[in-house]
């Protein structure tokens, strides 16, 4: 066959290829301008209409649940006041949070731990430094420096996590150089400090995983407006071994790491919003050596779980057993814990055990603990 009779079968192809498009395209103008235009517009204009009302049903459901539930948080926020009070007179309290907790929610459980007569004068927060991978040289490099000066608290081949978890908890216990080794943590931007560093705590509330704030925000008109515009347009980790390398392969290991080693010290409270599968709440309450031993509350995102803290912290100090248990650490919360809350009657029965995982005296046992391997 000649050339220029292939030539042009694939040219009549080509032409027939354009007039197909070009018809389509004028069948879909003609019709989209006739027949099916209404019928188009009203279906997207009944739609926006649905959702519209469907988005103004929800508002109303839940200004009306706010309205219903106010009495009953001002009922808790008084009675719970009243719980509280004078259940941690005269005692030091540390309050450490990761750097995602919402400063309402920290400054919430801050609030009722001084309500119940705590005094906080060491507040700090691990930075993302303390966990990003891109920072492990870093962390190593810090370890390396407070290695020789943390010689009682670990291994000789404790890892990094393990040899920042001893420092961070002589920090918050005010043992040896404290002061010292907060100056270091504070210069490689580990931690930051909120105020000085007080004495030596009696005990810990760890603040993780709590993100939401203590009070919704209040929707004003032109949010209404702006939204209507809008419309018309359109399983648990465990803990790490001390020969674990350096950089974690889960992000929360480190994190861990700290609480291991400050329960071994000083009486601790974890504090969270509800657990959730992978967070570090998730993995602390799948790790034995910590909640046999530390408390967890559930649920400090609200006003109830903000008040059971403080009695956490006090049962621990007083050395009042759970309801039910064998060990110290109890599993408090609204999120379907074993228990609501400590047994106040078991909390005011219990008298003041000086020295029970606080004070001087409590920290010298911890540390005697730690020479005797009860530490990484």
């Amino acid at each position: 066959m000649d050339w220029w009779i292939v030539l042009m079968v694939d040219f009549r192809y080509h032409l027939v290829s354009l007039i197909s498009v070009f018809l389509a395209l004028a069948i879909g103008i003609i019709l989209g301008a006739g027949p099916l235009q209404g019928t188009l517009g009203n279906q997207l204009t009944e739609q926006v209409e649905s959702l519209r009302t469907e988005r103004n049903e929800a508002r109303s459901q839940l200004s009306d649940a706010q309205a219903a539930a106010a009495p009953q948080l001002g009922f808790i926020d008084g009675v719970g006041d009243q719980i509280i009070a004078d259940t941690l007179t005269g005692r030091r309290v540390a309050v450490i949070s990761l750097a995602h907790v919402s400063a309402d929610n920290r400054s919430a459980v801050i609030g009722r731990l001084e309500t119940a007569g705590a005094s906080i004068d060491t507040r700090l927060t691990v930075t993302s430094l303390w966990t990003d991978d891109g920072s492990a040289s870093l962390r190593d490099s810090t370890a390396a420096g407070l290695r020789d000066q943390l010689t009682s608290l670990v291994d000789a081949d404790a890892g990094t996590n393990y040899i920042l978890a001893a420092a961070l908890t002589t920090v918050l216990a005010g043992q040896g150089d404290a002061g010292a080794i907060a100056h270091t943590l504070l210069d490689a931007g580990l931690i930051t400090v909120d105020g000085a560093l007080g004495e030596g705590a009696e005990a810990v509330v760890f603040l993780a995983d709590l993100t939401a704030d203590t009070t919704p925000a209040t929707e004003t008109a032109s949010d209404t407006d702006d939204d209507d515009a809008d419309a018309d347009a359109g399983a648990a980790t465990a803990s790490p071994s001390p020969d674990a390398e350096a950089t974690p392969s889960h992000s929360n290991d480190s994190l861990v790491a700290i609480i291991e080693k400050t329960v071994t010290v000083l009486p601790t409270v974890i504090a969270g919003s509800t657990p959730v599968s992978g967070d570090l709440f998730s993995d602390v309450l799948g790790t034995a050596p910590i909640t046999t031993v530390a408390s967890t509350v559930a649920g400090v995102d609200t006003m109830m779980g903000q008040v059971i803290v403080p009695l956490a912290v006090a049962e621990l100090l007083t050395g009042a057993a759970p309801e039910g248990s064998a060990t110290p650490g109890g599993r408090y919360g609204i999120d379907g814990s074993t228990v609501t809350m400590p047994s106040l009657a078991a909390l005011r029965a219990a008298p003041a055990a000086d020295g029970v995982g606080g004070g001087d005296d409590a920290v010298e046992d911890g540390t005697a603990g730690a020479e005797n391997g009860d530490n990484h």
